[in-house]
């Protein structure tokens, strides 16, 4: 994604997509694993997670709790996968005989959607991650590149 002063420069900003702000939180240098995982499966997610989101730039302490989160739910999500292999995803109500679904289905769907809105904030989808603002390393001066 380019910046705006790229664009600005190639002038193709638009001002009707004109982003206000770019985010450039300096980088942490040090993650603690919170107490409140889930599971291991929940601190993995959250070394990966941290991790890539400390290297754009795009962490802070104060978004720790909201990660948290993300993470318990993705460890959920896939503790009812597994559930749903060994019970099925349907049983046999012994008071009626009716074939009903599995509690961890409901968990399973609640989980997936905590991790679709949660994962769209810090752009941990594909088109969350193409609206958010994220300020490029500049190394060189563009306007000296194009001009040779």
């Amino acid at each position: 994604m380019k910046t705006k002063k790229e664009k600005a420069l190639q002038g193709t900003l638009k001002p009707s997509r004109d982003i206000k702000t770019e985010i450039n939180l300096p980088k942490l240098n040090n993650i603690d694993i919170p107490k409140g995982l889930y599971d291991d499966y929940a601190t993995s997610i959250w070394m990966q997670v941290t991790s890539l989101l400390n290297e754009q730039n795009r962490l802070c302490e104060s978004y720790f709790n909201i990660l948290l989160i993300y993470c318990n739910e993705c460890a959920i999500y896939f503790d009812c996968v597994e559930k749903m292999k060994d019970e099925g995803m349907y049983y046999t109500s012994g008071e009626t005989g009716y074939k009903q679904a599995q509690p961890w289905i409901r968990i399973k769907n609640d989980a997936a959607k905590q991790i679709k809105d949660i994962g769209s904030l810090f752009g941990l989808d594909p088109l969350s991650s193409l609206k958010l603002p994220i300020q490029a390393k500049q190394d060189k001066d563009p306007l000296k590149d194009m001009l040779g």
